[in-house]
């Protein structure tokens, strides 16, 4: 039998928005510069909420992985015992029945997840049989990457040489291999090599200056917010496509070519929707940033980096006996 404080939600539901219950829920009194991040929390918040238990495919992908990701790390425990996990298990569940077969067989990380999840069954009936992975050598010498890292510049004088969208496809597919929080990978790149839509969508941005005509190719650095909780992990789509932004900067100098970055932090809602316009970004995508691609024309110098001491601290053995004073 509901009580009266659910018959009473389970009216207001059918006249009032979940935006509407949750500020009566928590009124709050804000300035009007915060009105805007609230807004935008707000409507993700809305977006996740109107796709769950949604039939729309994309919306179950990065939840089957993040409920695998679970899954896993439990698996990987010395200690794993059967019993443990069985809410995260029925949602791993859910979100894979969702998932059309055809798809499962073409995506790799769907089918890592699958196992999982099998591997998860198996545990309960005493059958588990998963088994650290071998360690292997790296192949990747750290001068080699650090050469990488150095050399890397951003570039704002290219070329005529147009940019391939096999070439860009190439700087995409490395955005996933970052770590990002419970394995959502969620970053989709929005890209034109078209010069009269690269310049439409540069206009949008506000750090786009400086740049040749035409501008080879344009990308957008996008992440899919349903896969979070809101508010509590409104940070997360940033670091998690920041690392996949990284990621593709070191590829396009691999192949020679150069992608400068562009902050959207400062962007206006006119130029917010004159951007989706452009390269038809749904709503449930999050612009985290922006990037320029091209072929270098010149070099530029290399500003100076800051001292490693003034970057990293190591505590030691007085900081963990003062920790345990204060304790």
């Amino acid at each position: 039998m509901p009580t009266l404080r659910q018959r009473i939600k389970q009216f207001l539901r059918r006249f009032v928005s979940e935006r509407a219950l949750r500020t009566l829920a928590h009124p709050l009194l804000v300035s009007a510069q915060y009105r805007r991040i609230i807004d935008t929390l707000e409507a993700h918040a809305d977006a996740a909420t109107s796709s769950a238990g949604s039939d729309d495919m994309t919306y179950w992908l990065p939840l089957v992985r993040k409920y695998a990701h679970i899954l896993d790390k439990g698996l990987q425990r010395c200690d794993c015992a059967p019993g443990h996990s069985t809410q995260i298990y029925q949602r791993a569940k859910e979100a894979l029945s969702h998932i059309p077969t055809a798809m499962l067989s073409q995506d790799a990380s769907l089918q890592w997840a699958a196992e999982t999840i099998s591997c998860y069954e198996q545990l309960q009936t005493g059958c588990h049989a998963t088994a650290p992975a071998p360690l292997t050598p790296t192949v990747c010498m750290p001068t080699t990457l650090l050469d990488a890292m150095v050399t890397r510049r951003s570039i704002r004088q290219y070329t005529d040489t147009p940019v391939s969208p096999e070439t860009v496809m190439r700087i995409a597919e490395v955005i996933n291999w970052v770590p990002t929080s419970c394995n959502r990978q969620p970053a989709r790149i929005f890209a034109t090599v078209d010069p009269e839509l690269t310049r439409a969508c540069a206009s949008t941005c506000k750090g786009a200056t400086c740049f040749t005509k035409p501008i080879p190719a344009f990308l957008a650095f996008c992440a899919d917010i349903r896969a979070y909780t809101w508010p509590v992990e409104y940070g997360l789509p940033y670091v998690d496509v920041a690392l996949g932004m990284q990621n593709c900067c070191l590829m396009a100098h691999a192949l020679g070519a150069s992608i400068t970055l562009l902050s959207w932090a400062q962007c206006s809602a006119e130029e917010e929707r004159r951007l989706r316009a452009c390269l038809e970004i749904p709503d449930h995508y999050q612009i985290i940033a922006n990037g320029i691609l091209g072929y270098p024309a010149r070099g530029v110098t290399t500003p100076a980096r800051k001292s490693i001491d003034e970057t990293c601290v190591i505590r030691g053995a007085e900081q963990a006996e003062a920790v345990e004073k204060v304790m």
